[in-house]
């Protein structure tokens, strides 16, 4: 709608002459969307982008729908037709129209306050009763003919293939892990993961994974990058490795730009979607040739399935053949670096050069893991500089921003969480306690801002009604919503449970876990009719009430390293000598393993530590 209408002479000047134009970036108001969008979802029965809104003076919607072509075709009407019949009406039937306006701003402020109208149908269930039900509910949904949770258009959902995986890891339940397996070989061999450069596109347009819809957004690289690494030590599987950090150096090579890293990368290039990634053989052939690599030519054409009669126009998704080797050679290596090349002299595909608060802190959270996984110091260096340019460029006299540059929105509820989430990851990392003091500073700023109500506390666990999706202070909306629901990412709510979670864990911070408690509360009813809508809420609630600690007091060593190679779902470590309960007044080196006040007896040798970390995670497969 952009090029064909708004940018359009004629259909622009009937937009400013009939109605004040507002054009809402979803990313960079998702507070804004999301009330908008449960009006057009009202009164359409389907939602969907782009979204075209008509509102009162006064901020309420009375009309709704999402594409308009800009000529009539199909029996659809024109945006100008759409555009005429709304002026007619607000002028000659303005009782109705306000009338309708009231009707879907009802709906907009019950969709607001979806938690509070939840309903308990009985007594919650223990944490690991709910990652039973989360993951009985996906293998209710899962495509065993194609692999994924839906049918086309497939998106890859990490969060649900983290599930089937952490319920492999502590109970050994074989349909999990199938299910993960499954999904993690077919992404990462199909046309969703790119062969050639790295990185995971939105979604596919198929039911096999084989064509995608090309973007590459930031929050996909870095929820994928995770599920890999931790599917590679969990399920034994070094090629998931090799996925996870083919996904990340694509993230530090293609999508930095200044002040840290871009929302998203089109999917077309040259104004050709994918014409930057599909491959024909004759023109494999040719750029093969001229990098001295003819004798790989025919092994290439055939390891990604290409021909010169593909599916995009004649071309093809590079994708593996079946049977082939993730990984392949340091043949293939040559390959994949002379195809880059190649791509790298034609059109390039457009940068959303955003650099967003949720989805950079969300990356740090993750490189930073990453570095103490694999062994990697470049993704620890990368993740302690990315959380500093963010405190440097999103937080303006005192107040966190949603992006950076001038005019910013204010941050919302995820954008914290996230950034709370870093901080304890880079804990994790090095051991600075100073990580969890500024994750300690994110969090009061997260509830003083964001939270509905009372703060909850150990005395006082039941007080307040969660986290706004936006602050306080935050303008342009008919009413603040409370984010629980996942979409594309965790919801914000989900992900500050588990951050505060992580927090109150590592400093026996009892605030932090009350609060945490009361986010899982809360939701209880949505856990119970539908799970899946809030999946990173069951890891917190996992966490909390089936987690363990593990402290390794002293400077890194090979107890540490030991316990990073066994580390298992549903835990967080600590180490160093910062003034933490976790590590006073405990022996160096020595290795504690944790739930609550209560430890195990202390493991001083370093050949002991995978057996008894694989003990204290291991779950009955039916609990």
């Amino acid at each position: 709608m952009a090029h064909e209408s708004f940018e359009d002479e004629t259909i622009a000047a009937l937009i400013n002459e009939l109605t004040v134009p507002v054009k809402v970036d979803r990313e960079e108001r998702p507070d804004v969307d999301s009330q908008y969008m449960a009006a057009t979802q009202a009164m359409t029965g389907h939602g969907g982008w782009p979204m075209t809104v008509l509102l009162t003076p006064d901020g309420r919607p009375f009309f709704a729908g999402t594409y308009f072509p800009p000529i009539s075709r199909h029996g659809q009407p024109s945006l100008g037709q759409v555009l005429g019949s709304v002026a007619d009406v607000w002028t000659n039937q303005r009782d109705g129209v306000l009338a309708q306006a009231e009707r879907l701003a009802d709906a907009v402020r019950a969709e607001a306050s979806l938690v509070g109208s939840l309903v308990a149908t009985g007594p919650p269930p223990g944490a690991r009763a709910r990652l039973v039900q989360l993951v009985d509910s996906l293998a209710a949904r899962f495509d065993h003919h194609g692999a994924g949770f839906s049918p086309a258009p497939k998106f890859p959902h990490p969060t649900w293939v983290d599930a089937c995986v952490a319920l492999w890891a502590v109970a050994e339940r074989d349909d999990a892990r199938d299910m993960a397996v499954a999904t993690l070989d077919a992404m990462a061999r199909g046309g969703l993961f790119d062969h050639v450069a790295g990185g995971f596109a939105r979604y596919s347009v198929d039911a096999h994974w084989e064509v995608p819809h090309f973007e590459k957004m930031l929050t996909d690289q870095a929820l994928l990058a995770r599920s890999y690494l931790r599917a590679s030590r969990w399920l034994e599987r070094s090629d998931y490795e090799w996925v996870a950090r083919r996904t990340l150096d694509f993230v530090l090579t293609e999508m930095l730009i200044d002040g840290g890293y871009a929302s998203g990368i089109d999917a077309d290039a040259g104004g050709v979607e994918g014409s930057h990634v599909v491959l024909r053989a004759t023109s494999v052939r040719t750029v093969l040739e001229d990098a001295g690599l003819s004798e790989l030519v025919d092994e290439t054409i055939e390891r990604y399935g290409l021909s010169d009669h593909g599916p995009v126009e004649g071309a093809c998704v590079p994708r593996l053949k079946a049977g082939v080797d993730l990984v392949g050679t340091p043949h293939d290596d040559r390959v994949r670096a002379a195809l880059r090349a190649a791509r790298a002299t034609g059109p390039q595909p457009a940068i959303d050069d955003k650099v967003l608060l949720e989805s950079n802190a969300m990356l740090a959270s993750v490189l930073a893991e990453a570095a103490w996984r694999l062994s990697e110091p470049r993704y620890g260096d990368a993740a302690t500089e990315l959380v500093a340019a963010l405190a440097r460029t999103h937080r303006v006299d005192g107040t966190w921003t949603r992006r950076s540059g001038a005019d910013a929105p204010l941050a919302t509820s995820a954008d914290l969480a996230w950034l709370l989430d870093a901080h304890t990851a880079l804990f994790e990392l090095d051991g600075g306690a100073s990580h969890l003091d500024d994750a300690a500073s994110v969090g009061r700023d997260l509830v003083a801002g964001y939270w509905d109500g009372e703060v909850p506390g150990p005395a006082e666990p039941e007080l307040g009604g969660g986290l706004f999706q936006s602050h306080r202070d935050a303008r342009g909306l008919l009413v603040r919503a409370h984010d629980v629901l996942d979409g594309a990412v965790p919801s914000g709510s989900s992900v500050a449970a588990l951050a505060f979670a992580r927090l109150g864990l590592l400093r026996a911070d009892r605030t932090a876990l009350a609060i945490a408690e009361r986010l899982v509360a809360l939701c209880e009813p949505l856990l119970d009719a539908q799970p899946t809508a809030a999946a990173t809420l069951v890891e917190a609630a996992c966490l909390l009430g089936a987690g363990i600690e593990v402290a390794v007091p002293g400077a890194p060593s090979a107890m540490l390293a030991a316990v990073r190679r066994a580390a298992a779902p549903f835990s967080v470590v600590a180490f160093g000598a910062g003034p933490l309960a976790l590590l006073d007044a405990r022996r160096d080196d020595v290795c504690y393993v944790c739930r609550g006040a209560t430890c195990d007896a202390p493991i001083v040798d370093v050949g002991s530590v995978a057996a008894a970390l694989a003990n204290a995670a291991r779950w009955e497969a039916d609990s």
